[in-house]
Order: C-alpha cells, then structure tokens, then sequence
C-alpha cells in the first residue's frame, strides 16, 4: 500500500506508531508507488567510503554513485540514510535510543527530499484552513505554532488542521495552495485536505501579542531557516524563483506572541483588515 500526496505515490512503512498515529491511512493510495522508505532496526550498520563531515553529528560517503548519511550519538553509529534512486533505506542502530524519533525525522528529510524532485517545499509550520483562509504559522519547534493554531480552533470550530508540522507547498503560475502530510508532529494533527495559501506568520515570543511587518530581506530569512532543504544543486535556482515569489505574492508578517488568547483576536483582527491583499478572496 502506497500514499499518495498530490502527485506523489511513496511506499512507506513506519516501525513505530509513535508520531503517525492513525494520518496514513487518510493518505493511502491504490496508485503503484514510485518512492520507496524502508526502515531497519539492525545491530548490522557497515560504513565504508571516505567519509566527509557534514556536522559534529553527521558524516557523508559516497558508495558506486548511492549516498549515505551516517548520524552519530558520542561518536557512535545512531543510524545511516541511504539514497539508491527512487529507493531510500533508513537503518537505525538497535542500541539508538529514541528511535521513533529519528525514524520520524530522517523519514521527513526523505520526503523534503521527494517534494524538492516535484519542485515542492515544505515549510516547518502548523497550517490551518480558518473559514476560507489557509493559514501558516511557522516558527522554531516550542515556540507556540501548535498553541496558537488551536486558538483559532477554540473560538471557531469549523477550522480544521491541514498539517501541525510539515505542511507541503505547491506553486501554480503566481499562486500557492498548501497541502497535508502524514508528516504532523507528535499529535498527529494532519487532514488530506489543501488549500489555497493565503498568508505566512513567523513567530517570535513577548509580553504582549502585536503583528510587525518584515522586509522582503528578512522574509527570504525567515523562509529559509524554517524551509526543509534537502534538495540537489539542480533544485536551487528553482527553490530561490519560489521565494521571490512567494514573498512578492504571499502576505508574510512576524506575530510576536503573548501565550494568550489576546494572540487568537490580534490575528483575528488583523486578518479581516488585510484580508483584500489575498489573490483567492
């Protein structure tokens, strides 16, 4: 059995249950896969190649033209990522502690990097579809995108969760939608649905909950750093098109945040007066 994400057939099978809950089956597919995930729980791990360091934790070797990544715990073998075309093996070390969690993470890179092919990007967010707005809320893990999206929930509760972690991104033309994953974060909240995308917020903590404009240099920056990336040199003019016309398309705003419902009626409040500026309205 296959899931399917727009146009995209992946064979995947998780060894844990921990982060996918019941969301693939919404996304299953009869279509035949042509993206394979395969997970391994193995005490056999061999690494050969040179190997060159990509981070004090990750290391990267090239084997007959199939990439490896080897990740490392206190300079031991934690698990190892392979690439072999359209076919993906993640092999996680049986003495790893946390394996369901680096199945859910390496599992999401591999998806990264099956959406950058279909030239999709996938922004580290909780998005919503609040009446006929598609919403992102994007923001470093911890810093209030879950929170403030159930906010929105609470007051209004024909709004539903597109995604509460990796939502997918596709441009048409001038214009974006946003789509569901099974990729949602540990609660799991993910609907196979899409929407138009009608706005971006970052998200910053304070004392009081205020919106803020950003310049287009700073929206590239905020993009960026909460864009999986895991795409080739070949991806990468495409990938920078997409954001200048993301930026130049889609409102993006930085929402410093209370931690309070006053966060819920200043977004609220700012949406019905900007709601003009969005092309699907």
């Amino acid at each position: 059995m296959s899931i399917e994400i727009i146009d995209m057939c992946i064979q995947f099978s998780p060894q844990f249950n921990s982060y996918f809950h019941h969301q693939l089956k919404g996304f299953y597919s009869t279509r035949p896969a042509t993206y394979f995930i395969n997970v391994e729980i193995t005490n056999d791990i061999v690494v050969k190649g040179d190997m060159q360091r990509l981070s004090q934790v990750e290391s990267l070797y090239v084997d007959n033209d199939n990439i490896h990544i080897v990740g490392y715990v206190q300079d031991k073998i934690s698990y190892v990522l392979s690439k072999y075309n359209h076919h993906y093996l993640i092999k996680i070390n049986v003495d790893s502690t946390h394996q369901a969690e680096i199945e859910y993470v390496l599992s999401s890179r591999v998806f990264a990097n099956i959406a950058s092919n279909h030239h999709y990007l996938i922004l580290h967010a909780s998005a919503i579809r609040y009446q006929t707005y598609g919403i992102l809320f994007s923001g470093p893990s911890g810093i209030g995108k879950t929170t403030l999206a159930k906010r929105f929930l609470e007051h209004d509760p024909h709004t539903t969760f597109i995604n509460d972690d990796k939502p997918l991104i596709k441009q048409e033309n001038q214009m974006f939608s946003v789509h569901g994953t099974p990729w949602a974060g540990s609660d799991g909240l993910s609907s196979n649905i899409s929407n138009h995308l009608d706005i971006i917020f970052f998200i910053e903590q304070g004392k009081t909950a205020s919106i803020n404009t950003l310049s287009n240099k700073e929206k590239v920056r905020y993009l960026i750093e909460h864009t999986h990336r895991m795409f080739s040199k070949q991806h990468l003019d495409h990938y920078i098109d997409q954001l200048n016309v993301m930026i130049e398309k889609v409102p993006i705003y930085l929402i410093i945040t209370s931690n309070t419902d006053q966060d819920y009626h200043v977004v609220n409040n700012f949406i019905k007066e900007i709601k003009n500026q969005f092309i699907h309205v």
